[in-house]
């Protein structure tokens, strides 16, 4: 099983990592979707991240899960 990381470890990234994903926990604030993209907001307890869902990357299985998502939903991926 992959580790979930905390909000504030996936933010001490920076453009230089080799890691494009991350696995984490919390709690939808802000949500938007604009046609075949979306992006949104996520908090957990140490902080807050921005999100951007591209469909053509994830693939149609995937952003059909996504758009099943809500503000104020806590959710894990």
């Amino acid at each position: 099983m992959k580790k979930v990381n905390d909000i504030a470890e996936i933010n001490q990234y920076d453009e230089t990592c080799e890691k494009k994903y991350s696995k984490t926990a919390g709690r939808i604030v802000a949500f938007r979707r604009m046609g075949k993209n979306g992006f949104g907001k996520i908090q957990d307890p140490t902080g807050q991240i921005q999100y951007y869902v591209k469909k053509d990357e994830v693939g149609e299985d995937e952003y059909e899960i996504y758009k099943k998502i809500r503000n104020g939903r806590f959710h894990w991926y």
